[in-house]
């Protein structure tokens, strides 16, 4: 997690707590009969008969743009990556295809703060999207809108889950100092969130299972269903309904 100070370190503590060898500065390049994983260098890393996850990098789900029923224009919005070009409005990168809006991690990098793809990311482009086809629509005057992203100086927020007891919770935005268990300790030793800067704050902390599979999807539902914005306004006010931003 080279884009999250201090993850690493973390990270690495927990999993020696919980029993988990790690290995670095080693690149996996498959693995040989007996599922173990093979290295660059030539090591075999694990036990005879392992189940291995590969679980790195982004690889769109966007082969579907290249199935010959799929306009061409659209096919070639299409970057190297296979991820789709948009504009900051959430909309494809073509005059004649602004009617088609892509959110999510289908989305090229610029789509996110750091390149992250987060679900949080994701909501914020849900939102945008909703707000601009009911502006386009005509039905409320509010203006096309963009995700308030690269609002910080870092990545704004990630909750990563490290089995089902706790988790790393990280952040520069100064909205999110509720998520922190050990906020006054942190205010303590790096000052307030808001002045923390790009290393923001980070601990382990057993809310992350709370915020990431109860509170947030809970509260999306909320927002994006049924139109009940109780959640995102006690963190970003009324004027920043799903942390969108004029465009």
């Amino acid at each position: 997690m080279p884009r999250v100070p201090g993850a690493s370190k973390l990270v690495s503590e927990c999993a020696k707590e919980d029993g988990i060898d790690a290995t670095y500065g080693t690149e996996i390049t498959g693995t040989d009969e007996n599922g173990r994983a093979l290295a660059s260098d030539g090591k075999v890393l694990g036990r005879p008969g392992a189940r291995v996850f590969w679980a790195t990098g982004y690889s769109p789900n966007s082969g579907y743009f290249h199935d010959p029923r799929t306009d061409r224009a659209i096919a070639e919005r299409l970057d190297k990556g296979g991820f789709v070009q948009v504009t900051k409005t959430m909309q494809l990168n073509d005059s004649d295809l602004s009617h088609i809006f892509a959110g999510g991690d289908i989305c090229e990098r610029s789509a996110f703060t750091a390149g992250e793809r987060t679900a949080a990311a994701a909501a914020s482009h849900a939102f945008t999207i909703v707000k601009n086809i009911c502006s386009m629509a005509g039905a409320r005057d509010i203006g096309m809108k963009r995700p308030s992203i690269n609002t910080t100086a870092g990545l704004e927020g990630l909750v990563v889950s490290l089995g089902n007891k706790r988790g790393l919770v990280f952040a520069t935005d100064p909205t999110l100092e509720p998520f922190f268990a050990d906020a006054e300790k942190h205010k303590a030793e790096r000052g307030p969130l808001a002045e923390a800067g790009p290393n923001g704050w980070i601990e382990v902390s057993t809310a992350c299972e709370h915020v990431k599979f109860e509170m947030v999807p809970e509260g999306y539902k909320k927002m994006l269903v049924e139109g009940d914005m109780a959640l995102i306004d006690m963190f970003y006010g009324v004027d920043q309904t799903g942390k969108v931003i004029d465009a």
